[in-house]
């Protein structure tokens, strides 16, 4: 799913300086003095992942192969009588009951950040098949089914990141990059038609701090409510 870029030119690669991988993991808690008691709480963990030039292949439909793989579905099923679904409608109530009256939830904050001096995202579209499940001729579901025709994005100076607090009900995504390059592919052997380019002017960040360092940058926010 993840390839990193080598050098073509040469018999053997050169050392690399830098690891093709870093992952900073970072863990604190908010201290509170209470007399002689020192309280814990708030915890926060940063997570950043520095990635070298690298390649990679989006197939949504690898999401339903994982699912299958992790839920199967039984062989067959066992009615069960009036007892046990009376049981199991009691341990649902009350566990309702108690997520209600204990509202108060433990505030944690999880900051994710995935950086990259070059990122190639080559996005395959699955072929769709409306055949039921139980049809013979419908192919399994661990094979994979997409189109020959793909699109290839080409970004620059790529950053993700996110923020998951365990008090908002809703999810922010964002990516940004300094240039985006896309482009369109029929098949593997085909030539490539670019439809889509999008850069930034460095002389317009010269007199800002860092260089203007994501200043004007191309940025993508996706909020998603839970």
């Amino acid at each position: 799913m993840l390839k990193f870029l080598r050098p073509t030119n040469g018999d053997s690669p050169p050392l690399r300086a830098h690891p093709d991988l870093v992952l900073e993991f970072k863990y604190c808690e908010k201290s509170v003095q209470r007399g002689h008691t020192r309280r814990f709480g708030q915890p926060r963990t940063d997570v950043t992942v520095t990635l070298q030039s690298c390649c990679s292949e989006l197939d949504v439909s690898i999401v339903d192969r994982i699912t299958a793989l992790l839920n199967p579905q039984p062989l067959c099923k066992r009615n069960p009588n009036k007892f046990s679904g009376d049981k199991h409608s009691m341990n649902q109530q009350s566990c309702f009951y108690q997520a209600v009256e204990n509202s108060s939830l433990p505030v944690s904050k999880l900051c994710i950040k995935i950086s990259s001096p070059l990122l190639i995202m080559k996005h395959r579209f699955p072929t769709p098949d409306l055949r039921p499940i139980h049809d013979m001729d419908r192919p399994p579901w661990w094979k994979r089914s997409v189109r020959r025709d793909f699109l290839t994005f080409e970004l620059s100076d790529v950053s993700f990141q996110t923020l998951v607090d365990s008090r908002e009900s809703s999810r922010r995504y964002e990516v940004q990059c300094r240039d985006i390059y896309g482009l369109f592919q029929e098949a593997d052997n085909d030539s490539f038609i670019p439809f889509i380019r999008t850069s930034v002017d460095d002389k317009n960040g010269n007199s800002l701090p860092d260089g203007g360092q994501g200043f004007g940058w191309p940025r993508y926010s996706l909020h998603y409510l839970n």
